[in-house]
């Protein structure tokens, strides 16, 4: 909420920031209720051993 005046320039109303909100409240109390979780799956065909991220998954994404 501190990027609100923000989040209103860029064009999105009350309503969007509430949805956005009350997504970020459920997700917090999923993950701490243990109700929810989250996984990353790869997919590949067989005999591919050139996975660049194999090793480290986040090797690709860009630094924050």
């Amino acid at each position: 909420m501190a990027n609100k005046d923000a989040i209103l320039a860029l064009g999105f109303d009350d309503k969007f920031i509430r949805v956005w909100e009350y997504y970020f409240i459920y997700c917090a109390a999923g993950f701490k209720s243990r109700t929810l979780g989250t996984y990353q799956i790869v997919f590949s065909r067989p005999g591919n051993d050139k996975l660049a991220y194999a090793d480290n998954p986040y090797a690709s994404l860009p630094a924050a």
